[in-house]
């Protein structure tokens, strides 16, 4: 079964997030851009996502580059 979205394929898009951007910064929203999808990626459609606590002890714990 192929499915694209004629939206997203071939495009760069927008994407909204939340990031560290600097050491021991708090977790603010950002914004950034992402690629046009590749005749060989995959394309998932995310519906919902969460943080995990791990996500929050790399901001300042593992030698991380940022933004983050």
């Amino acid at each position: 079964m192929t499915s694209t979205n004629p939206t997203t394929r071939g495009a760069s898009r927008t994407t909204r997030a939340y990031a560290a951007l600097e050491k021991e910064g708090a977790m603010v929203p950002w914004q950034f851009e992402r690629r046009a999808v590749r005749a060989t990626d995959v394309a998932i459609k995310v519906l919902f996502c969460g943080v995990c606590h791990s996500d929050l002890h790399s901001v300042n714990q593992w030698g991380s580059e940022y933004p983050l």
